[in-house]
């Protein structure tokens, strides 16, 4: 199974990685890596379904509460995905923004949120889906300590936020083997048509 924080493989994902996860719950046709690559279509907003959003967090390795989100828990994931992703935009130059909450709506978003603190870091004191929102809270200020590495994927295709844990800070796909080798063969057909016979 892939490394890449899009398909998570340990046995308990950190929060920033879930956040992450969330921030993808919106992306480009060519986002499906396990899937047929779209070339043209819509982007895919998984958050317009709760059946679909639940299904796709547990497909990334998400624990999630039993049955599907209710609507306000839809809405404030949407607030969070928007700010990670529009925060992601603004390192990637020539990338679409995101949707700029209102000041509103982020407030709404952390409304009633409280936590008590464990030996674990803190945990949200509300339950379900409320309680699973509220805990992707510290991890929108983790990210704030690592958003000069935070990226949006080199296939415009695919647009995957993802966080560049590399050496050097030169990772430009979400996930090399997938979107990487895609861009590649891409341009290696490209040329060789153009190539003279």
């Amino acid at each position: 199974m892939s490394s890449a924080v899009t398909h998570i493989t340990t046995a308990e994902p950190s929060r920033t990685d879930a956040l992450i996860v969330v921030a993808n719950t919106r992306h480009g046709p060519g986002g499906h890596h396990r899937a047929r690559a779209l070339t043209d279509g819509p982007d895919h907003d998984h958050l317009r379904d709760p059946a679909d959003a639940r299904a796709y967090l547990v497909d990334h390795g998400i624990a999630v509460p039993a049955g599907a989100p209710p609507p306000a828990a839809i809405h404030r994931m949407a607030v969070l995905r928007d700010l990670v992703r529009r925060e992601a935009a603004d390192r990637a130059p020539g990338t679409e923004q995101a949707p700029r909450p209102s000041d509103a709506e982020i407030a709404a978003a952390v409304d009633g949120v409280a936590f008590r603190l464990g030996l674990d870091g803190p945990r949200p004191v509300r339950s379900g889906w409320t309680g699973f929102v509220d805990g992707l809270l510290p991890a929108l200020l983790e990210l704030h300590g690592v958003e000069a590495r935070l990226r949006v994927c080199g296939n415009p295709r695919c647009r995957f936020a993802f966080i560049d844990r590399s050496r050097n800070r030169s990772r430009v796909w979400c996930e090399s083997a997938a979107c990487g080798n895609r861009i590649r063969v891409g341009r290696h057909r490209r040329r060789a048509l153009h190539r003279p016979a």
